[in-house]
């Protein structure tokens, strides 16, 4: 589940990193912290709704879209909205800083467990 896990946060990281390069430096390059938490949490509360929601079933095209379109939309608004208070993107850099203290924990544990499982697969 941590191999999992780490490869996942690989991916998501690499994307927003993906996403800064391509797009223009003001849209996600310039205060790519805050951004970025705000992206993360916001497909994080997508995730959830959309477990919550399917339950096992496939829902519909609509649902399933607005499901994954409500989310983009509320991170443009709260980007917008957090470009214009430096207050706030103050606040949003501290939270960021003392999550990041985790990955001294969460990246060897990670590494850690992709080796067993490598391990465990060739055996």
């Amino acid at each position: 589940m941590m191999a999992f896990a780490f490869l996942e946060s690989l991916l998501v990281t690499g994307a927003l990193v993906l996403l800064s390069a391509i797009l223009p430096s003001n849209w996600l390059r310039d205060g790519f912290v805050y951004k970025g938490l705000i992206a993360i949490v916001m497909g994080t509360i997508a995730a959830i709704i959309l477990q919550r929601t399917l339950q096992g079933a496939f829902p519909a095209l609509p649902i399933l879209t607005l499901i994954w379109f409500t989310p983009l939309v509320w991170t443009a608004v709260f980007i917008i909205l957090v470009q214009r208070k430096p207050r706030v993107q103050s606040v949003l850099l501290d939270i960021a800083e003392r999550i990041s203290i985790m990955i001294f924990i969460y990246f060897p544990i990670g590494i850690l467990s992709l080796v067993v499982v490598a391990f465990r697969n060739l055996l």
